[in-house]
């Protein structure tokens, strides 16, 4: 009689349950997604803005050979993949050895917005 009860109660509360997971699933894909990519633009600005004049000071020596073992350095952390580094006209200065060919420079005044690039080993924001 226990068992009956029990199974007249708990397949449909699991019924439920299983339908709202899945009417919800999506939603939360969503905001998770949406999560994730302002945490990578959030930490791309910090390193951007952390790097910057190290950065300049190495492309204003015109050293490009120091210039690239500093990038090469920087890319040993798991999390930054590749560094792509452009003049104001839009033209490439340097880029580490992992940086995909889908990955140009802008032309100067265009505006960018959140860009996710195929990569070999997934895909990078």
């Amino acid at each position: 009689m226990l068992r009956q009860l029990a199974w007249k109660f708990s397949l449909p509360i699991l019924l439920i349950l299983s339908m709202a997971a899945y009417m919800v699933a999506p939603y939360i894909d969503g905001f998770l997604t949406g999560w994730f990519r302002s945490d990578v633009e959030l930490r791309s600005r910090l390193v951007f803005n952390s790097l910057e004049y190290s950065v300049l000071g190495l492309a204003r020596d015109g050293n490009p050979v120091a210039l690239g073992q500093f990038l090469l350095r920087l890319t040993e952390d798991e999390r930054l993949q590749a560094i792509v580094i452009c003049d104001h006209a839009g033209d490439l200065l340097q880029k580490t050895p992992g940086t995909p060919d889908s990955v140009k420079c802008s032309p100067p005044g265009a505006r960018v917005a959140n860009q996710t690039v195929a990569a070999t080993g997934g895909r990078l924001h």
